[in-house]
């Protein structure tokens, strides 16, 4: 992530508190930046030291395992894994910024780590035989409660970001796969939690437009008319940097 989602996310946006921080872990070496070029934006990531301090306290039980090997490897991602996984922070950023400033709500969980929340969806039929299970692993999974009433259901929300490489006919697959995870139960049983919805954000408008429409054709023909949750959003992306100080 870059300076500027560490000052939205854990700074109420104070990006001068956020950079102090960020000095003092570098210099415990506990976060380092990516190797970058003197254009690029500077882009911090978990150092191995601080992996090892978590593992000896416990605190990433319960968790997929991380090694130093996971770990180099992630700092090697391709530009254009590096850039879609910025963009799925920036949109992070917006949505706890946009949340936590109201009185009404807060978020309770934003995981943006897929292992956590993928699952195992039926996408649609296209003979007698049924269609195949998949592996689906959305870019996040959030929980939003009301602020000053913890008891009261948590609001589900798994994320889709796309950066204009997904076709309309996989929106469609993937949203047919997060409505069978609802109907079949498997939602209500990893979670314990009401309804999820799925928020897709496409940075072009024609698949937000053509993506609703067909969800809509879909909905209209399912058994389940009232399962279809598929939410889309136009994101705008601009100059295609995340949030920097």
């Amino acid at each position: 992530m870059s300076l500027g989602h560490i000052a939205e996310l854990y700074f109420q946006g104070k990006k001068e508190a956020a950079k102090k921080r960020v000095q003092k872990l570098k210099a415990a070496h506990l976060v380092v930046e990516r190797p970058r070029r003197p254009t690029e934006p500077s882009i911090l990531t978990i150092a191995r030291s601080a992996i090892s301090i978590l593992l000896e306290q416990k605190r990433l039980d319960g968790f997929p395992p991380i090694t130093s090997s996971i770990l180099h490897n992630r700092s090697l991602v391709s530009p254009l894994t590096l850039g879609h996984e910025l963009e799925v922070m920036n949109v992070k950023a917006a949505i706890v910024k946009a949340v936590n400033s109201s009185n009404s709500f807060r978020v309770a969980e934003f995981s943006t780590w897929p292992a956590l929340s993928q699952f195992h969806g039926r996408r649609p039929s296209t003979n007698e035989y049924g269609g195949l299970d998949v592996l689906v692993k959305p870019d996040g999974f959030v929980r939003i409660q009301r602020e000053n009433d913890r008891n009261s259901p948590a609001y589900a929300l798994f994320l889709e970001v796309d950066r204009s490489t997904e076709s309309l006919d996989t929106f469609a697959i993937r949203a047919a796969c997060y409505a069978d995870y609802y109907r079949t139960g498997g939602f209500a049983a990893q979670w314990q939690s009401r309804r999820p919805q799925e928020l897709s954000i496409s940075s072009h408008r024609s698949v937000q437009n053509h993506g609703a429409q067909k969800q809509c054709r879909g909905a209209a023909s399912s058994k389940h008319p009232a399962d279809s949750h598929t939410s889309l959003a136009h994101h705008d992306r601009g100059d295609h940097k995340p949030p920097t100080a």
